[in-house]
């Protein structure tokens, strides 16, 4: 069974598709060398308030010294502007740390800042997280741990640069959450049984929420264009990208992670009703394992419509600013995106649990465990 399990993870890794030639026309060259670098405020040396068509802005003469790159340790003063409301609390000060933009023009060489730097406190945070899920999740914490490290390295180095180079985003992400699922699953809870059960059971759910994800973007005629980002894609530089195919995509990435926790789950709880109790049959297995299914759906589901909206809570109170009536703003192609996406990963973890609950029931009948 372990054999079985370490070859699903080598045979998805060689069965990725080939480099495909990029797609559409190239970006035109600009005479234009932008180089980008850290730097740290050592002084404001002016800041002013003012309003423009009764918009509050900001502006700050600041002295900066760059502390990465060739120049570090190269004072410099350039200028610097925030609008809209607040902008007097999101001005700069001193000792703060921010990115600076080196931009090298015919007519000459120019400094900028564009926002704080804020990756350290990210990495923070990340470390807390890690030390967190070490101390209290154990060895099963750690090898989480390796697995996120595996569906990171499945997204940067092969999701994004083959959608980079034009082959189909659809393709790719239904490639690639076979790679992360047989990668990540496998590290992350071990080569057994149940997470053989778990990532079979994923990947017809996966399969099944394709078809529902297509299915429905196409009814409601979704062009993928719903979004800011998705319109400005169509001019990157990396060629044409099939923006409808970047939506299915996302919806099946996106259901990828919930489906994970809920097939492991089910095949977890499986698996111990059987230790618990040796006399279970298939069928009461089925019956049990269903009955705590349903509780993983009650609150998953809330879970998943939850994050979606807190995702876009900035939006959905934009569109409550304004006197449109509420069925049109529903009715818009950013809303029906996101129903879409939320509707379509929950129907996929609600039709999980029976499928995990039977595959289980039927691989755990006879025996225990492993």
């Amino acid at each position: 069974m372990r054999l079985a399990a370490y070859g699903v993870i080598l045979t998805s890794f060689w069965t990725l598709p080939a480099q495909a030639a990029p797609v559409g026309p190239a970006a035109p060259e600009l005479d234009l060398k932008e180089t980008y670098g850290r730097g740290r405020v050592s002084e404001v040396i002016r800041q002013e308030t003012n309003f423009e068509l009764d918009e509050e802005g900001t502006k700050q003469e600041l002295r900066i010294i760059l502390t990465s790159g060739p120049e570090t340790g190269r004072d410099l003063t350039v200028d610097y502007e925030v609008r809209g409301a607040g902008s007097r609390e999101r001005a700069l000060r001193a000792g703060d740390r921010v990115v600076v933009v080196k931009s090298e023009a015919p007519d000459g060489v120019f400094y900028y800042v564009t926002e704080i730097y804020r990756l350290p406190v990210i990495y923070s945070l990340i470390g807390l997280f890690a030390l967190t899920v070490i101390v209290f999740g154990g060895q099963r914490g750690f090898m989480a741990f390796v697995g996120l490290a595996l569906t990171i390295l499945v997204i940067s180095l092969y999701i994004i640069p083959q959608i980079s180079q034009g082959v189909s985003p659809l393709l790719v992400s239904f490639v690639g959450t076979i790679l992360i699922a047989s990668s990540s699953l496998f590290v992350a809870h071990g080569a057994n049984r149940r997470t053989l059960v778990a990532f079979l059971s994923l990947l017809s759910t996966i399969g099944f929420a394709l078809s529902m994800a297509v299915l429905f973007v196409r009814l409601a005629r979704l062009s993928g264009l719903g979004t800011e980002e998705a319109f400005y894609l169509q001019f990157a530089p990396t060629g044409a990208i099939s923006v409808s195919g970047l939506l299915l995509g996302g919806i099946i990435i996106g259901a990828l992670g919930v489906l994970d926790d809920v097939t492991t789950a089910q095949a977890a709880a499986v698996y111990e009703l059987k230790r618990a109790n040796r006399a279970f049959g298939g069928r009461e297995l089925y019956q049990r394992g269903l009955a705590i299914g349903r509780e993983h759906i009650a609150s998953l589901v809330n879970t998943l419509v939850l994050a979606y909206t807190g995702a876009s809570f900035p939006l959905l109170l934009l569109f409550t600013a304004y006197s449109t009536p509420f069925w049109v703003t529903l009715n818009t192609e950013l809303v029906v995106e996101e129903m879409v996406r939320t509707l379509v990963g929950s129907l996929a973890l609600v039709c999980a649990v029976p499928l995990t609950t039977a595959l289980a029931a039927y691989v755990f009948r006879h025996d225990s465990g492993d």
